[in-house]
Formats: C-alpha cells, structure tokens, sequence
C-alpha cells in the first residue's frame, strides 16, 4: 500500500472524530475511505491493459511503466487529492474500471470554482462531478468519463514523465495539447468523442523518456 498519501491518515482521524457526533456521515466517509485506498490493490487487475492507440515507443514504455511502478507519484497524488474531497464531503461514489478507480464526486467539489475544472487523472485515479464509472454508465456523464480515463493512458506511457508532458500543461497552464491527445485516445479505446472536441495525437518520443529529469522545467514548450 506504498502509493497511500498523508491525507489517507487524516481522512481516517476526520472519521473518528466524526463518529461520535455524526455516525451517519462518518459510515459512509469511512465507505468511501476503504474503497479509495482498495483502489491500489485493484490496480493490479488492470496491469495488462493497454492503449489501444499507442503508436511506436509508447507500447514497450506502457509495459515499462507497469512493471516498474512508473506511475507511483501521480497514483499517490490521486490517492491525496480523493481522500481530501472525501473529507469534505464531496465524494459521491467509488467504482473501479480496468484496473483504475474511478471518483464520483458532486457539484462544486474542493477547488472546482477556483480552478475551473470538472475532472482530474492523477495515475491509478479518475475523479470528476458526476463522472460515468464506466464508458457504458448512463448514470454519470460519460463523455467527461471517456476523457480522463484517456488521461490515464498518458500516464501509463510517460510514467514520471506525466506531470511534465500532460499534467502541469493541461492544468495550470492551460494547453489544449494535451486535451486533444486525451480526446483521441479515448475515441480509439471507446469509440467515444469527448464533446466533440479537436482530437489530435500527441505521440511520445523515444528521446523523452531520457530526458523528462532535465527537461522538466520547459518541457510543455516542446508540446506545441
């Protein structure tokens, strides 16, 4: 249970606490707690799933990645950042899909408002509002579902690399590049455009896998 973040422990104090006064909410935030944290166990049901669009280099470095733990630091990311909306609250649901778990959370979660985002994929975890568990759930929104799920198949290529080339350009520097590369890959995976939008592939270079240590400062630069 290497890839658990520091919020885990404080999202099981919050529970503890919250027990002796609220023990509806604190049942279910503990719920929520387990099936969160089970999600690094069931990552490994998803260890031979593979992007179905990835071109060249990026098969070798998907099977790289998972039998290396490429994905630790963005999983634990994931793992703190769902825990943290767990404890506020905001947490509507947890399900699984190949091997990732996916995060239901409600309207106005923790820094929505502020940084304009419905969803976010950080390693082993798919988080949005009212996010699809799946690409045939017609109880969430699957076109935001297919999108981050395509995040995932970034991250399973890049590995460490993922918050270089995808992550920090697609969040706070606001490069469409990267939403279109999403956009692509899930239409490959499932068939499915997300809102219509540009889809455009952008592949990985053999050079970046040995380069993301040095390049990491400038690297969204290259991407356009």
């Amino acid at each position: 249970m290497g890839a658990q973040s520091p919020a885990n422990g404080i999202d099981y104090t919050s529970v503890w606490f919250k027990s002796w006064s609220e023990p509806g909410k604190a049942g279910r935030q503990f719920d929520n707690s387990l099936r969160i944290d089970f999600g690094i166990l069931n990552s490994f049901t998803g260890m031979f799933r593979y992007d179905k669009s990835a071109k060249g280099i990026e098969w070798p470095l998907q099977v790289w990645n998972n039998l290396t733990g490429g994905e630790g630091l963005q999983t634990i990311l994931g793992n703190g950042f769902s825990h943290i909306q767990n404890i506020g609250n905001k947490v509507e649901g947890v399900s699984y899909y190949q091997g990732r778990t996916i995060v239901r959370l409600k309207e106005h979660f923790l820094f929505q408002d502020k940084y304009e985002f419905d969803g976010i994929s950080l390693g082993h975890y798919v988080t949005g509002e009212n996010i699809a568990y799946s690409p045939t759930d017609k109880t969430g929104n699957i076109d935001l579902f297919a999108h981050e799920f395509a995040h995932t198949f970034q991250s399973r290529i890049t590995g460490p690399g993922y918050l270089l080339k995808y992550g920090i350009p697609s969040g706070p520097l606001r490069s469409n590049v990267p939403e279109w590369d999403a956009n692509y890959r899930a239409n490959e995976n499932f068939g499915i455009d997300p809102w219509g939008r540009p889809m455009e592939l952008n592949k990985t270079r053999w050079w970046e896998f040995f380069y993301f240590p040095f390049l990491w400062h400038f690297l969204w630069d290259l991407n356009d």
